[in-house]
């Protein structure tokens, strides 16, 4: 299907999947969907039957009698105000006798990082993780190796990069992951970067240590007298409920401020519609979580999300630093205490109170035992020696 529009994000977003026409005794036809601008007559955008949105140029070289095609990237990374902006640019190139394709070739040569992260970053797909992506390229790789040819970067070049980040697991693991990608891009385009090989494949990733915490009674005493303070001062109702919340659910932070009303069951004293990467799942509350609930009801309960950001209703909320830093100071919190810690100290404790691995586990929301196992076996070490001391009394015979 061809339309000719002015095509706005709102007419792209409302695109549909290329229908398939069935041949007799051959593959089915695929009608690409695409829509033409009215604006720009040679910029059209083209929906591919797994549902990519890619913007192209049609052009005609002088002197040629063919046209060519020319990929300007991916929606909804560029939209459609950046789509014209940079056909027109193109379309300037051709106007002076130039073809883009070949200065596409030309970048091979000469093209550092930091120019094939720009292209690379336009060219990205939409998925749940292109702005922590567009981040590692902007705020760490591009700062430290954008000035590289990127055909002379080695593994030498990423691993003095990666060796600022040695204490930090997590963000270490990250960005050597996102980098891996993106010279496999580069891997697979080897005839457009040149890149022969991944710098990063003898680089191992960092083995993440489980975090270590629990309040020790003075420290949850502090913590206790803090929240009920701040919870009867106007306008940190909200963040009391929610530090609240972390700590009697033992959830994860976004399972808490990500969760809507229609997400919360005081019938069954469930949160339901948990996502994880099994499926959705639903957590048991215990009466504390629903007295907090039923509190923060009365404050957010005509809005639709639990955290209704205070700068649009229409989105949840996620910052919660300035409560958090509060609490930490005034109950004399370790500064580098994380409210994540919230979650292990929630483990910690069932443990330690006797309750069942397996049942911790479903409470958790692990994805397996084995995944409670590893994250808590300095704890179930101890629980485990007094286990034996039991059994050692209970059967020693002779």
């Amino acid at each position: 299907m061809t339309e000719k529009l002015v095509i706005t994000d709102t007419i792209i977003d409302k695109m549909k999947k290329p229908k398939k026409v069935p041949r007799r005794g051959k593959k089915p036809r695929i009608e690409f969907n695409r829509i033409w601008d009215s604006k720009i007559p040679s910029l059209f955008i083209q929906m591919s039957p797994t549902g990519v949105k890619t913007w192209y140029i049609m052009y005609r070289v002088q002197n040629r009698r063919t046209q060519r095609q020319y990929k300007l990237g991916n929606y909804p990374v560029m939209r459609s105000q950046l789509a014209r902006k940079t056909a027109l640019a193109k379309l300037g190139l051709v106007a002076q006798g130039q073809d883009p394709h070949l200065d596409d070739q030309k970048l091979v040569k000469q093209g550092t990082l930091a120019e094939w992260s720009t292209y690379y970053q336009t060219n990205l797909a939409a998925t749940k993780s292109i702005r922590a992506e567009k981040m590692v390229h902007n705020t760490h790789l591009v700062p430290e190796l954008g000035k590289l040819l990127l055909v002379d970067i080695v593994e030498d070049d990423i691993q003095n990069f990666l060796n600022k980040y040695a204490g930090q697991t997590a963000t270490h693991n990250k960005i050597k992951a996102y980098t891996s990608k993106f010279f496999n891009w580069c891997k697979r385009n080897r005839k457009k970067t040149g890149v022969t090989f991944n710098p990063c494949t003898g680089i191992k990733q960092k083995k993440a240590v489980p975090r270590k915490f629990n309040f020790t009674d003075i420290q949850f005493k502090k913590v206790s007298a803090f929240l009920k303070k701040w919870e009867a001062i106007e306008g940190y109702q909200q963040e009391v409920y929610y530090v609240g919340l972390v700590m009697a659910t033992g959830c994860r932070t976004s399972e808490i401020y990500s969760r809507r009303w229609g997400d919360v069951s005081f019938e069954t004293n469930q949160l339901v519609n948990i996502p994880t990467k099994t499926g959705e799942k639903s957590i048991e509350l215990n009466p504390f979580a629903i007295d907090l609930l039923k509190r923060l009801e009365v404050l957010t309960g005509r809005t639709k999300w639990l955290f209704p950001s205070p700068m649009d209703k229409d989105k949840h909320r996620v910052n919660f630093r300035d409560i958090w830093q509060k609490l930490k100071v005034e109950s004399g919190l370790p500064d580098n205490t994380q409210i994540r810690d919230l979650r292990t100290n929630f483990g910690t404790q069932l443990i330690n109170g006797g309750v069942e691995i397996a049942t911790v586990s479903a409470l958790m929301n692990h994805k397996d035992i084995s995944t409670t196992v590893r994250h808590y076996a300095h704890v179930l070490k101890p629980t485990q020696q007094k286990a034996l001391s039991k059994t050692n009394k209970l059967f020693k015979v002779l």
